[in-house]
């Protein structure tokens, strides 16, 4: 079996104001596309292999931003302080700063997106 996890999406209620966000914070392009009554920011992968986890952004449905919910990780490996900069320049707020996990499993942090969602970083270093 490859990854257990395939696929997350992150609700948002203000599209272009998370685009902004998740743009600015990662320094990536989101791929926006439209699906039934959805918009959609993915995420971009290295590589278009099934096995290969994505996820995006996603305005519509019944999806609601919460900071009560699942928490999903980015690994942000040798830039965690600078995202965590950027997430706040981009109106996010930090929960938790980087904090130490255990001296073989490396870093994390709690931040709060643009849409109150609750996400995590990781770095191995």
């Amino acid at each position: 079996m490859s990854d257990l996890i395939n696929w997350f999406e992150i609700p948002v209620n203000d599209f272009d104001r998370a685009e902004t966000f998740y743009n600015g914070l990662f320094e990536i392009e989101l791929e926006r596309t439209v699906l039934n009554d959805a918009t959609y920011g993915n995420f971009p992968r290295t590589s278009r292999s099934r096995n290969q986890v994505g996820g995006a952004i996603v305005k519509g449905g019944q999806n609601n931003p919460s900071s009560t919910g699942t928490i999903v990780y980015f690994d942000v490996t040798g830039e965690m302080e600078a995202v965590l900069n950027r997430a706040e320049r981009l109106g996010g707020k930090i929960e938790v700063n980087r904090t130490l996990i255990d001296v073989n499993r490396g870093y994390f942090a709690l931040i709060h997106d643009s849409e109150g969602n609750r996400v995590g970083l990781f770095s191995e270093e």
